[in-house]
């Protein structure tokens, strides 16, 4: 099927071209902006680098200066002092002089300055040197109204009741500065306490400027680091880039020095820059246009074809196809098209057969989903069954367990309790023969072995006591008075109770405490209740000796009490169940099953946890964690 192209539109071509030049010239108008933007930032750069190194070619002046300054004042003080002399004074007064004109050949004055004594001296640099210490410092003197000057000053060695310093002076004035500024094409200027103290600008308002921006508190913090700071000021029709650097202090002002130079010579070479580039992206972006203008039509003419051969496709027309008039990518993409359209019509017609394919299959799978959900629902059903009666033998296992548990328990209570009975029986009858055979008159013997008979008839009394009570504790016992207390403590005062017990069992005790874990808050005796459960199972599971290794160690917020035998170990099929009540894997007599649950219960209401860790064989590791609480909070 051929095309009919009489509906396409006519200003695709104009539209294509007007937005392929807005985007050109945006680009090129972007690209200006950030030359431009490049170029003011160079120009500053630049501005900035010039500064700094003319500022450093005026400081090595200055020092330079001041070193012939002051090699001239201890010069002529050495000549002054040695002139007092016998016999050479003629030759040092010659020197003096030859020394004072070579000074002043380089633009210094010399003078020999005396002090009378209780005279008061204003000059810093003199005051320094009549305390014997020769110095060199920018100064103003007020007394005689000089400018800013740099001061060098030696004091003279003399005898005499009146001191001398010799003074050689370096006027920082008008004429220096305007050399300078010529030199350097810059202009300076020092200042200090907000005053112009010399400067080589005529310009008002450039002063002005500068002592604004000098009076910054920021601006004088970063000064005061013996840092330097760069800054632009518009207080003119021009605009003019400085440097300020700290370079001494007069009194107690600091001495600044403000050199400056106009930005306006450095920009307007970089504009000139920016105009050619412009004019050249102007011209370039123009030709550009003028040319893609001219080609666009040939190359969106078959794209116009493409693009309505793609929209019949869409509206359904699949078959279509379009000549293909070219042999480049437009070519290529032409055949595609038509391939892609002849196919799609084709695979349209599969789709259509395997459709009806679809919809056979479909009613197969409705009818067999239908019996699939008759099957679960009995499946179901069956389940519910099988649950119920697993859950019912379930329930008569648990029952039976317990009824053994509790079995074992009565006869390990009964077993504990009729020992004790059985000797409170047989003294009792003993003592009940013994007053018998006296006919009521007892002899000292007698009475010793009735009284006897009776301490021991106390003990086992005592003894069932001691069990009853036991047997109590794994319901909710109360727990004694509260409060801090040390873990280590309370093991060694168990330990104590255990130590001929252990030693004669062959097991040997290794202890390892962190003095830093903390004091945890609660019972302590509850605690020694656990600590001597957990120390009488170790040794239980020891019958042939070991090592019993106690330990404390601070973890996060808790304190860790490990205790850990070299013994038999516990299965893992008992692992789950050994805090159990009632739960006891040892002989009938030997035990109740509730000295873990005791300590477990015990430990659990101190908001603690127990863990165990056993390999059969090995040995057990029960690990307690006591929060450590501060003022009944916990850390």
């Amino acid at each position: 099927m051929k095309l009919n192209f009489g509906r396409l539109q006519s200003s695709f071509t104009f539209r294509f071209v007007v937005l392929f030049a807005l985007l050109f010239l945006a680009t090129a108008a972007l690209a200006v902006s950030l030359f431009a933007r490049y170029s003011r930032l160079e120009a500053k750069r630049h501005i900035r680098t010039d500064l700094v190194a003319s500022l450093e070619e005026l400081l090595r002046d200055l020092e330079e200066r001041g070193n012939m300054a002051s090699q001239f004042s201890q010069f002529i003080s050495s000549a002054e002092s040695h002139a007092e002399f016998p016999g050479s004074g003629e030759n040092m007064r010659s020197l003096e002089i030859l020394i004072s004109e070579r000074a002043k050949l380089n633009g210094f004055s010399v003078d020999v300055v005396s002090v009378f004594p209780g005279e008061k001296v204003n000059d810093p640099v003199l005051k320094k040197a009549l305390s014997g210490v020769a110095n060199t410092a920018l100064s103003t003197v007020a007394e005689g109204g000089k400018p800013l000057s740099l001061v060098s000053a030696a004091p003279v060695i003399s005898e005499g009741e009146v001191a001398r310093v010799v003074r050689v002076t370096f006027p920082i004035d008008r004429s220096y500065l305007a050399r300078i500024s010529r030199d350097l094409e810059v202009e300076v200027t020092f200042l200090s306490g907000g005053l112009t103290l010399a400067t080589s600008t005529t310009c008002q308002s450039c002063l002005a400027c500068f002592r604004e921006v000098l009076s910054r508190e920021e601006t004088r913090r970063v000064l005061s680091e013996g840092k330097r700071i760069y800054f632009e000021d518009e207080c003119t029709p021009y605009v003019h880039g400085g440097v300020a650097t700290l370079v001494d202090s007069v009194g107690d002002s600091p001495l600044y020095l403000v050199l400056t130079r106009e930005i306006s010579p450095y920009l307007n070479a970089y504009r000139k820059g920016v105009l050619i580039f412009s004019a050249s992206a102007v011209g370039f972006s123009l030709a550009v246009i003028l040319i893609f203008g001219l080609s666009a039509r040939r190359l969106t003419k078959p794209v116009k074809e493409l693009t309505w051969m793609a929209r019949e496709i869409a509206g359904g027309k699949a078959g279509l196809t379009v000549p293909v008039t070219r042999r480049d990518e437009i070519g290529v993409l032409q055949e595609s098209l038509n391939e892609m359209s002849v196919k799609l019509k084709e695979t349209l017609e599969e789709l259509q057969r395997r459709k009806g394919e679809l919809e056979d299959l479909t009613e197969e799978l409705k009818r067999a989903n239908e019996e699939i959900t008759r099957w679960n629902i009995t499946l179901e059903e069956k389940v519910r069954e099988k649950t119920a009666e697993l859950e019912r033998m379930h329930g008569k296992i648990v029952e039976t367990e317990k009824l053994a548990a509790m079995g074992r328990l009565i006869a390990g209570v009964a077993h504990e309790i009729n020992n004790p009975l059985a000797g409170i029986a047989g003294y009792a009858q003993y003592g009940m023969e013994k007053l018998r055979e006296t006919g009521g008159g007892i002899d000292l013997e007698t009475a010793e072995k009735v009284r006897e008979y009776f301490r021991i008839i106390h003990e086992l009394a005592l003894r069932c006591s001691g069990i009853v009570a036991n047997f109590t504790e794994f319901s909710a016992s109360k727990l004694e008075e509260m409060d801090y207390f040390d873990v280590g403590e309370v093991i060694e005062e168990v330990l104590a109770l255990f130590e001929k017990q252990f030693r004669d069992a062959g097991i040997s005790v290794v202890r390892d405490y962190d003095a830093s874990a903390g004091k945890p808050y609660g019972s302590k005796e509850g605690m020694k209740r656990v600590i001597e459960n957990l120390l009488l199972n170790a040794a239980d599971a020891m019958p042939g000796g070991g090592t019993l290794t106690v330990s404390v160690r601070r973890g996060e917020g808790e304190v860790l009490l490990v205790v850990e035998d070299t013994g038999v170990g516990i299965p893992k099929e008992n692992l789950g169940r050994i805090f159990d009540p009632f739960f006891s894997t040892r002989e009938v007599g030997r035990g109740t099953g509730l000295g873990l649950y005791v300590a477990y219960s015990i430990v659990k209401r101190h908001g603690g946890d127990i863990e165990v860790k056993s390999e059969v064989g090995k040995g057990t590791a029960f690990t307690v964690r006591l929060p450590v609480l501060t003022h009944g909070r916990e850390t």
